[in-house]
């Protein structure tokens, strides 16, 4: 069988000039975590407090006394954003 010869097209735009849209900004960029035990420092005693109300606002049927033994256990790592 024969082929017919058929004229090559260029795949290629004719128009090489890209522009890249530039991407809205993610507000999830400006999340920061920490880490925080107790380590009897001050910064880290601020942050332990702050999460102890967080839960304790959170989960109000829990008794603070037993919110703040968790938080506040030198064992126990918490994760702040």
């Amino acid at each position: 069988p024969s082929r017919s010869s058929s004229p090559t097209r260029s795949r290629s735009p004719t128009n090489t000039t890209f522009t890249k849209k530039q991407k809205p900004p993610n507000p999830y960029d400006d999340i920061k975590y920490t880490i925080v035990t107790n380590d009897g420092k001050h910064p880290s005693l601020i942050l332990l407090v702050g999460l102890k109300s967080l839960f304790a606002k959170q989960l109000p049927k829990m008794p603070k006394e037993y919110i703040a033994r968790l938080v506040f256990d030198r064992r126990h790592t918490s994760l702040a954003l």
